[in-house]
């Protein structure tokens, strides 16, 4: 069987697998005696390991087999996990990440799959078992009796005949076991099983590697198409199988698939095909009463052994009481496609805003109603299309604890790790772009915020050191904290810094305030690191934090207090997309900013404006706000006014600082479809993108924060 076309489906399985082992050794670490966390790794390790074997990946397979004996000695008791132990199975945990990440790239598997497995069977003790041969998968699940191989001799011995076993849409009927099968089985998958027809043709090729499968109900295409028997458990399917191991290497291989929730072994005693010869090229014609030809009853063990290993006594086959079998009520949908939502999207907001021009130089009842009508359309379908796209901050954070406790060992320091909000939900591209600014920030909270064990305890904290990352909504930005409890930031010394570095000569470092010293440290080049290490040194980690969140339309602010801490955060917007935006105009020409962006609009009265070295201010309830008029950033000339008139200004915050952006008029607010820019217009700084109005003018969308 081509199991090339479940490649996707492994590797996405695998990797939620990879993600709660890493979750589950973290929780081990911190607490040895946590039995959910031990069994729960162990499980992890034990569906890695039969998924891979099925689909042949023998390098994945064989080291999640080592690294699931060594949890299982750690699950007995047997072994403490120990410094050494964890070690192991962390660096076991990355190498199987690695060689998932060559079967997704198609390439040829290293030898670093199996040295790791060498290294975790030689620290247990034992020599690297020698991986069975598999045996090529049957070409067929359910071959013409007649050609079945002939099976061992088998004592019959009275028992109970078999209980009837039926499809969900089925009446009862006395299951017909093939000729010649010595084994019946019963498997029952998860009725949460993602893709049950994957699933069952899996066990097909599973099962085949230890016996030939002879019959199936359902049959091999209803199994591929995800009809199953129904059972009161989820979705069954019986295969009769002719097999010389024992029920116990059966039972293995069951205990191996992902998704099963209960499976039944039973031993039968063959039927007369069992004694055709292999080399018969026609079934044999048998004339003759059934009785005289009838064999014994079948000996059949009854039970049902499940994951835990427990018999329990139930009737396998309910499934005339059970209801129709449960269709999952969730799919995979590829991202791509979700892109090509947002497009349509777009195009279908671009063509209400045509239509609603339209209608206001065309005033006809109708007209004006159709496009009402249209308008709610195209906001429901907008609201459904940016629910789908959510993610939940959850799948980035995830793999952040393992990275802090690396980090921590790698300086030598002690860390509390915290995370809040992970449930806060933000567009999936703004997601993605996510890991490498939070990996950057924890970096420099590890190496350059807190202090080593010895130094905390000599400025009177505590030895460990705490560093929490907290996501909440505010309006319709997400901000994401990034805290630690550390030495802070000193701006003398980020001066300092600048100097030594050639950032910055002595007089512009000196002339420099406190809060501008601070934004040194998003200059390229920059760092306080006296020498270059793996962790940090090199001056790309902030320029590269400011460069991404900048990227997705958000901006990222710095809070510090010299020997207490720093918090970074990073203000996002909850998608990029379709936002709403502010026509203003300046000059006669229009631009759009993001709402996002904006705190208030007023408008300054003549009496507000106070002037100080040379500079204006708008006195904001005892707020001082430098007055600065866009155009200037624009190289647009200033509109003449009347100094007498009150002045229409956006008040807008970077890096702490507000500032009011004086324009000519306010046109109103749109929703905009952005569209990224092209080269060369992507290299001007305060652009960010363009959209299109309802009569087809193009508007530039404008980044205050690059502007400012």
């Amino acid at each position: 069987m081509d199991m090339s076309k479940y490649k996707g489906m492994f590797i996405s399985e695998t990797t939620e697998h990879l993600q709660s082992m890493n979750q589950g050794l973290l929780a081990i670490e911190q607490d040895h005696k946590n039995q959910e966390a031990i069994s729960e790794v162990f499980r992890n390790a034990h569906s890695i390991k039969g998924m891979a074997a099925s689909m042949g990946y023998e390098p994945i397979r064989d080291l999640a087999h080592a690294m699931e004996d060594l949890m299982d000695d750690v699950r007995e008791g047997s072994r403490e996990p120990g410094p050494e132990a964890m070690d192991l199975l962390f660096k076991g945990l990355d190498t199987l990440e690695s060689l998932l990440k060559e079967v997704a790239e198609d390439r040829e598997a290293g030898p670093a799959g199996s040295e790791m497995s060498a290294r975790i069977r030689a620290f247990r003790g034992a020599a690297p078992a020698a991986a069975p041969p598999v045996p090529p998968p049957p070409t067929q699940a359910n071959p013409t009796p007649g050609a079945s191989q002939p099976a061992p001799a088998a004592k019959p011995a009275p028992a109970e005949p078999d209980p009837p076993a039926t499809k969900a849409a089925a009446p009862p009927a006395k299951p017909a076991h093939a000729p010649g099968a010595n084994r019946h089985l019963r498997v029952v998958f998860s009725s949460q099983t993602a893709s049950p027809g994957v699933r069952g043709m899996i066990l097909f090729r599973r099962i085949g590697e230890v016996g030939q499968v002879l019959g199936s109900r359902p049959g091999t295409d209803d199994v591929k198409s995800g009809n199953f028997l129904a059972d009161p458990h989820g979705m069954a399917v019986e295969i009769d199988l002719l097999s010389e191991v024992t029920e116990a290497e059966i039972v293995k291989v069951l205990h191996s698939m992902a998704d099963v929730v209960s499976f039944e072994v039973k031993s039968v005693t063959p039927g007369p095909a069992a004694a055709v010869p292999a080399a018969a090229s026609a079934p044999v014609a048998v004339a003759a009463p059934a009785a005289a030809v009838a064999p014994a009853e079948p000996r059949e063990i009854e039970g049902v052994v499940k994951h835990s290993g427990k018999l329990e006594q139930i009737d396998p086959f309910a499934a005339q009481a059970a209801q129709a079998q449960v269709v999952p009520q969730t799919v995979r949908v590829k991202t791509s496609a979700l892109d090509r939502f947002i497009s349509a999207l777009g195009e279908m907001i671009l063509v209400k805003s045509e239509l609603r021009e339209v209608a206001k130089r065309n005033p006809l009842p109708g007209l004006e109603r159709g496009v009402d009508r249209l308008e709610t359309l195209v906001k429901d379908f907008h609201d459904q299309v940016m629910a789908i796209r959510m993610m939940p901050l959850e799948g980035v954070v995830a793999r952040l604890p393992r990275v802090v406790r690396d980090l921590a060992k790698a300086e030598g320091k002690r860390v509390r790790f915290e995370v809040r909000g992970q449930e806060i939900e933000l567009d999936r591209a703004i997601v993605e772009e996510l890991a490498d600014p939070l990996i950057h920030l924890l970096r420099n909270c590890v190496n350059h915020g807190l202090e080593t064990p010895d130094e905390r305890v000599r400025v009177g904290k505590p030895p460990e050191g705490h560093i929490e990352i907290e996501a909440y909504r505010l309006r319709d930005l997400v901000l994401i904290e990034v805290r630690d409890d550390g030495r802070g930031m000193d701006p003398f010394l980020l001066r300092e810094a600048a100097v030594a570095k050639n950032v910055l000569s002595s007089e512009e470092a000196a002339a420099l305030s406190d809060e501008d010293a601070i934004q040194l440290i998003f200059r390229p080049g920059f760092s306080t690191a006296r020498e270059v290490g793996m962790v940090s040194g090199r001056g790309v980690g902030m320029d590269a934090v400011k460069t991404v969140v900048e990227g997705v339309g958000g901006y990222v602010t710095v809070s510090t207090r010299p020997r207490s801490g720093t918090t970074f955060t990073l203000h996002l917007p909850r998608t990029i997309a379709i936002v709403n935006v502010l026509l203003v105009k300046l000059a006669k020409e229009l631009f759009a900013i993001p709402i996002t962006k904006i705190q208030k609009t007023v408008e300054i009265l003549p009496h507000q404006v106070r002037k100080t070295q040379g500079k204006r201010f708008f006195l904001d309830r005892q707020e001082m706000i430098p007055i600065k008029p866009l155009h200037r950033f624009l190289d647009l000339p200033e509109s003449e006014r009347d100094p007498r008139a009150p002045q229409l200004a956006l008040i807008v915050s970077t890096h702490n600082r507000k500032t009011a952006l004086v324009v000519d008029d306010l046109v109103g607010q749109e929703e905009a479809f952005i569209r990224p820019l092209g080269k060369p217009l992507e290299r001007i700084s305060g652009l960010s993108g363009v959209t299109m109005l309802g009569d087809g003018r193009l508007v530039f969308v404008l980044d205050t924060m690059s502007l400012l």
